[in-house]
């Protein structure tokens, strides 16, 4: 789906890109307090950086990949390790967890990740406030348009009484564009409703727990743990013709010097997915049993996205008008071409009927 955006229609707060600049600056010093978890053997050093080795080589190289703790690039992962696809395509996989997509992109601005992942409008809104040139989308993994507005019934009987009330919120990242254009659905300002800035979605469901909220944009076991509050959905996601396009993010100078490795933890995703769709009882079995989500929600969750490794024309489309967007409405003042920030180049030679870019 492909959202046409006018401009001029929000008034949005001045402090917004401080704010932003602060946060960044507040998670670089932060990333040394994410944890480390599955590693792809036992070989594999610790912040080694991944050096290609050939197609031809029997030495696996080493790609850092941080993904948001038990999303579904982190579930991806886990059944990719414990199957034995990323080992069988050479690559040693370090996986680093973050609470947010946004957080994988600061790692990789350090050098303490070779491959990051994050939604669109978290992408977008590091390089508008950073002028960070030297970042790129590499692929679209992962589709959603399955998030509900989760209210609780006390205070939202239905959207209609969303103007005055506590919205939870995950400060620059696609949380707080779902945000403004919920307010924007009924005719609203930003400034219309109260956000509750947190900084993970586990935060916010325990601020759901104490009272301290009145509604979240949730899926999966998010949205299960809100129903058992007795919260309630009365929004999808597609009502507000938005969806959430998902990407693996890396440097240019990352791509320049290491496209082997980049293909091999591309075909070693790509094959995970692909067992995921033939065996998703086994995969839903792996993935409960080492995060404890209940494998409902994992299934909801799974069955929810559009996966693979691709680049559609109207997902380049959509990221585009997400850019424009927010630039209009002064989230950043940095204008630049969507194009310049995308390198399909790995991904159209793997994978070209599934990549409708350049």
């Amino acid at each position: 789906m492909i959202k046409e955006f006018s401009n001029g229609k929000l008034v949005l707060k001045k402090v917004l890109s401080l704010v932003i600049v602060f946060s960044f600056i507040f998670s670089a010093f932060a990333l040394t307090g994410c944890g480390k978890t599955d590693v792809g053997s036992k070989s594999a050093k610790a912040g080694q950086g991944s050096e290609s080795k050939g197609s031809d080589s029997k030495e696996n190289v080493t790609v850092r990949f941080g993904v948001m703790t038990t999303n579904i690039d982190h579930q991806i992962a886990m059944v990719g390790l414990e199957k034995g696809f990323f080992e069988d395509n050479g690559v040693d996989l370090q996986i680093t967890e973050y609470a947010a997509g946004i957080n994988t992109i600061d790692a990789l601005v350090s050098d303490q990740l070779d491959i990051g992942i994050a939604a669109d409008f978290a992408f977008l809104n590091r390089v508008g406030n950073t002028k960070q040139n030297d970042l790129r989308l590499i692929a679209n993994y992962g589709d959603i348009a399955a998030q509900q507005l989760y209210v609780n019934p006390d205070e939202i009987k239905d959207i209609d009484d969303i103007k005055g009330k506590r919205i939870l919120n995950l400060t620059g990242t696609i949380w707080e564009y779902w945000n403004v254009l919920t307010a924007e659905y009924k005719g609203l300002s930003v400034d219309d409703v109260e956000l509750v800035n947190v900084d993970s979605v586990a935060n916010a469901i325990a601020i759901a727990q104490k009272g301290d909220a009145d509604a979240f944009w949730a899926s999966g076991d998010s949205a299960a743990k809100l129903a058992d509050l007795g919260w309630v959905s009365i929004l999808n996601i597609a009502e507000l013709d938005a969806t959430t396009t998902l990407f693996f993010v890396a440097k240019d100078s990352y791509l320049a010097e290491n496209s082997e490795a980049v293909e091999k933890f591309y075909k070693g995703f790509q094959e995970t997915l692909d067992y995921i769709n033939e065996n998703q009882e086994d995969a839903i079995k792996i993935i409960n049993t080492k995060t404890g989500l209940s494998e409902d929600a994992i299934k909801a969750g799974l069955d929810a996205y559009d996966l693979g490794i691709m680049f559609k024309k109207d997902i380049y489309d959509y990221v585009d008008n997400v850019n424009k967007w927010l630039y209009e409405n002064k989230y950043y003042d940095y204008e630049f071409d969507t194009k310049d920030y995308v390198d399909v180049s790995i991904a159209k030679k793997l994978y070209p009927d599934a990549v409708e870019i350049d």
